[in-house]
């Protein structure tokens, strides 16, 4: 069994720009043990989500309880 984390970086509208890099999410999550899975990105803009991407991890749920 595992648990996922999705960790949500906003992407500014103007600049294209993620306001945290997603490679030191990455390694802050792998050093808490856990795995990088995937990123999402949101390719379309809405008024109250705007740009983001989404970074999943998981990890081994038993081996944390």
């Amino acid at each position: 069994m595992f648990e996922y984390k999705i960790v949500r970086i906003k992407i500014n509208m103007w600049t294209s720009k993620p306001e945290e890099d997603y490679r030191d999410v990455i390694a802050e999550y792998a050093e808490a043990g856990w795995r990088f899975v995937q990123v999402v990105p949101k390719n379309w803009y809405t008024a109250s989500e705007g740009y983001y991407m989404d970074v999943i991890f998981e990890r081994p749920r038993d081996q944390y309880l």
